[in-house]
């Protein structure tokens, strides 16, 4: 049920993702915690005792008898059992891949050159006092890095390429960058990559992964713009394109793709124009507590309901499994059912 209701929702998300109202106000924070609760639902499968039971006659029962038979004749191991050997083996082999790539990652950074101009360091500092951020964050410059990168989820560290910069558009990086910071969006990738772990084998997850990348950053574009003027706007959107210019010769995205990475980047020509719509169209008084309301307040009822409405397999007896004489009867109460191979 939890797992049916997850799919719904990211395949409406997926459909809604292009239009920019939508965009604009999904709480993607209210997402997240509706997959913690879905992940918590499917570990820890109970009911309610006043729960509404919808009895399922005939696709339920074939489910399940089809998933209780045996792999081969006389044996004790069940398509289920062997189902769920696959599935552990590959969150395991997920997780040890996601593992080796994170350490590798961490090895590259901590391998290739970097460094910090002070006046890059004196900016970051400024920002950070005008977005009440308290953190100590690291500001480095590599020759080797191509694009602006977040790393970290507790300590952060932001890497720059080292490119020329006026002043204007290193601010607006960095906004971008601590904006990335400010609304916890390498937690956020954390959570949708456990998730793609656990449920490796949903192919909606990876529609969620490739979907939740975009809809950060736009997000993230919104909260950087939310308190700049029209002309602001179009010097940020240029900070932008000077980026975009600059990973021209990227031939990986492994940083990109990184799980404690949010990166200022973008190959989809689409995405990009929805992004540059959506920062020149932003309204600075349009409040979206109203819609993480609404957002909030369906996510919980779609999880109450998972627990409200359980799907139950009917089975019902074949005449030949039982026989009463005419005038016997069963009490309800204190009885059982004896299975006999004849009438006798």
């Amino acid at each position: 049920m939890s797992i049916c209701l997850i799919n719904i929702l990211i395949l409406f998300l997926s459909l809604l993702k292009n239009k920019n109202k939508f965009i604009k106000h999904f709480n993607v924070t209210s997402l997240i915690v509706f997959i913690i609760l879905i992940i918590f639902r499917t570990l820890f499968n109970f009911e309610f005792k006043n729960s509404i039971n919808i009895n399922s006659k005939i696709i339920l029962p074939k489910i399940i008898d089809w998933l209780r038979m045996p792999l081969y004749v006389d044996s004790n191991l069940t398509l289920l059992s062997f189902f769920l050997f696959i599935w552990i083996i590959g969150s395991c082999i997920i997780s040890l891949k996601t593992i080796f790539t994170y350490y590798k990652f961490k090895i590259y950074l901590k391998n290739i050159s970097k460094f910090s101009y002070i006046q890059d360091l004196e900016l970051l500092e400024k920002i950070k006092q005008e977005l009440n951020i308290d953190k100590n964050i690291n500001l480095y410059r590599s020759n080797e890095i191509t694009i602006p990168i977040v790393v970290g989820i507790t300590e952060f560290s932001i890497y720059l390429p080292n490119i020329i910069l006026s002043e204007n558009k290193l601010r607006n990086i960095l906004i971008h960058e601590l904006n990335h910071i400010k609304g916890k969006d390498n937690f956020k990738k954390i959570i949708i990559l456990l998730f793609k772990i656990l449920f490796w084998w949903n192919p909606f997850i990876y529609l969620l992964n490739k979907d939740i990348d975009h809809i950060l950053e736009i997000q993230c574009d919104i909260r950087t713009v939310s308190y700049m003027t029209d002309k602001e706007r179009i010097k940020y959107l240029e900070s932008i394109l000077a980026i975009i210019k600059n990973t021209k010769y990227i031939n990986s995205n492994a940083l990109i793709n990184n799980l404690q990475v949010s990166a200022l980047y973008n190959d989809d020509d689409n995405k990009l124009k929805q992004r540059f719509n959506l920062v020149l169209d932003h309204n600075n008084k349009q409040q979206n507590k109203k819609y993480n309301l609404i957002f909030c307040f369906v996510f919980i009822a779609i999880f109450m309901s998972s627990y409200i409405f359980t799907f139950k397999p009917i089975y019902y007896p074949k005449e030949d499994y039982i026989f009463i004489e005419e005038d016997d009867f069963i009490y309800e109460r204190d009885s059982y059912i004896l299975k006999i191979k004849n009438k006798e």
